[in-house]
């Protein structure tokens, strides 16, 4: 899980030798993992109708963008296949993708969050869900694609249904803002969890979560 930062925009590891992070304008830098040069840049030459690059997920060949004016937009190796623009959302800056690359979802500013269907490359609004308050930094699946986890601006971490989207969970033992979180990808065996939820805060602090899992096993 990369946590460094650019202008916050997360780094994004890409075919496990590449590492993604955002470029000049709305573009999106290449490096390699080796030799810390750049390999290519991906410029979707749009003007800057883009605006900033605020978040990337790349899965095998595919990386999904998210950028500012609400658009996500995906990308296979260097070139656009398809793009779509999310109105209910402010300031697109959180996004997620499931590992089969059948449904995303994205949220920003707003007290909105989005899921989208994903059919060959195409995107297409699956549904809007509002939360209490505005805002959410980071989305995050968990790798089993059963729950999604939410850190928002209201220091809460809610947990999602990602089959119905109905919230099974807030979070809310944390006393300053939550800056991101990240599932295990492997169980734990010392707290016998088969995922464990880490919530990084703003005051330095990670809490650990074991959350859904005897239920998810049974």
């Amino acid at each position: 899980c990369w946590v460094c930062l650019v202008c916050f925009c997360k780094l994004a590891l890409y075919k496990t030798n590449m590492l993604l992070c955002k470029g000049e304008k709305s573009t999106m830098s290449c490096y390699s993992i080796d030799t810390y040069e750049k390999i290519t840049v991906f410029n979707p030459h749009q003007d800057d109708s883009l605006g900033d690059l605020m978040v990337a997920k790349s899965i095998d060949d595919y990386v999904f963008c998210g950028y500012e004016a609400n658009i996500v937009v995906v990308w296979r190796e260097d070139r656009i296949i398809n793009q779509c623009i999310f109105l209910e959302l402010e300031c697109l800056m959180a996004l997620d993708v499931d590992h089969n690359m059948t449904k995303g979802i994205c949220a920003g500013s707003s007290n909105v969050i989005s899921t989208f269907y994903i059919t060959k490359g195409n995107l297409s609004l699956d549904r809007n869900i509002k939360i209490t308050n505005p805002g959410v930094n980071v989305l995050q699946l968990r790798p089993d694609d059963k729950i999604v986890a939410a850190a928002c601006w209201d220091l809460t971490v809610r947990l999602f249904s990602w089959k119905t989207m109905k919230l099974l969970a807030v979070l809310d033992s944390h006393s300053t803002g939550v800056l991101n979180i990240a599932y295990s990808e492997l169980s734990v065996t010392f707290w016998k969890a088969r995922y464990m939820l880490a919530v990084a805060n703003k005051d330095n602090k990670i809490t650990l979560w074991d959350v859904y899992n005897k239920k998810d096993n049974d």
